[in-house]
């Protein structure tokens, strides 16, 4: 058996998921997806962030409609797909849309009596 180079293992792995997510059959196109997978051995990201983005990604409405979850926007907008954590006084990070934590991949209704009460605060007109 050939080893495999680590674009191969990367574009395999990307492969696979991308099935697993959609239930459809990604198609590498080796020239073009091959030097995008060479910007991500460049950044030097371990196994399990890689894989931790790539969820993160997966889960974003934005992408999933706009760029179809393509591996070139990924790699593109790898710095987008980082998990949140924890500021340093201890507060969770907060959706400034609905006031509420959640990923800011996932979508979400503003709280509309918390918007207009700012709003009007702020002397915006509606």
């Amino acid at each position: 058996m050939k080893k495999r180079t680590p674009i191969q293992q990367i574009l395999e792995d990307w492969a696979m998921a991308w099935e697993e997510e959609f239930g459809r059959k990604y198609l590498i196109e080796w020239g073009k997806d091959g030097q995008w997978a060479n910007k991500l051995i460049e950044m030097c990201m371990s196994p399990d962030e890689y894989a931790e983005r790539r969820g993160i990604y997966f889960e974003s409405e934005w992408y999933r409609e706009h760029a179809r979850c393509s591996f070139a926007a990924f790699v593109n907008n790898i710095n987008k797909f980082v998990p949140l954590k924890k500021r340093r006084n201890g507060e969770q990070p907060f959706c400034s849309k609905c006031f509420t934590n959640h990923l800011p991949s996932k979508s979400c209704e503003p709280a509309p009596s918390i918007v207009n009460e700012v709003a009007q605060r702020l002397g915006v007109k509606k």
